[in-house]
């Protein structure tokens, strides 16, 4: 790192220090989070990232995606008027975008995931067939299925869209503008045997299913059409 980088970073982190030091309980009147619940989970994004403790990038990932990635998901159903009876979290974590989106939208929610990281998720590797032919006959008309940061991992994301043609899905993937954000993530990604995506190559997967896209950088929001 470049000496303005560290300076920047010990900054930022002063401040995170600063406000978790803060003895008022300020709520985000949209996520509900207050400081200190922000802090904490920055803090442990930075023991996730020194000792790859997932449960940390879990908890971060929740924290950041209430605040910052909920806003737009749920405002891409609202704009295309999408009918949902319940919404599928695929690849759900910690659950926090399936749980979201049923309370805003007053909607049922199903957690699934190849991990249980919660007593209420259901274990399912949609990469296998035995398992995937488990989910499709899960289905109901207008289930709406949401993948936040969920493609990346998988080996063939085309197969597991085709396996489902016939459901609106909601796609969420890190594609930054910043050009050196961009970096970084590709290289932690490899670490962990991932491949990112660039919006031309993740569009080339979705085609020709994509009904509408909010640039929410660095993430991108992709709304898939129901039908083939």
């Amino acid at each position: 790192m470049e000496k303005e980088q560290v300076d920047q970073l010990y900054h930022l982190l002063r401040q995170l220090s600063n406000e978790a030091a803060d003895p008022s309980t300020t709520v985000d009147k949209l996520s509900q989070l207050t400081i200190s619940e922000e802090a904490a989970a920055i803090k442990g994004l930075i023991n996730h990232l020194d000792k790859s403790n997932y449960p940390q990038l879990l908890s971060f990932s929740a924290v950041y995606g209430i605040k910052y990635i909920l806003p737009a998901v749920a405002e891409i159903i609202k704009q295309n008027d999408v009918q949902v009876n319940r919404f599928l979290d695929v690849g759900c974590g910690n659950g926090w975008l399936g749980i979201n989106l049923s309370l805003r939208f007053n909607k049922s929610h199903v957690l699934i995931d190849k991990r249980r990281h919660r007593f209420d998720t259901i274990p399912l590797n949609l990469e296998t067939p035995k398992d995937m032919e488990a989910f499709k006959s899960m289905l109901e008309d207008y289930d709406v299925i949401t993948m936040c940061d969920f493609l990346h991992c998988v080996d063939d994301p085309k197969y597991i869209l085709d396996s489902i043609p016939n459901n609106n899905i909601v796609v969420i993937e890190y594609i930054p503008s910043e050009e050196s954000y961009m970096d970084s993530y590709k290289t932690q990604l490899t670490r962990y045997g991932a491949s990112s995506f660039t919006h031309e190559e993740l569009c080339d997967i979705l085609y020709p299913r994509v009904l509408d896209i909010i640039d929410a950088d660095p993430y991108e929001i992709f709304l898939l059409c129901e039908g083939e």
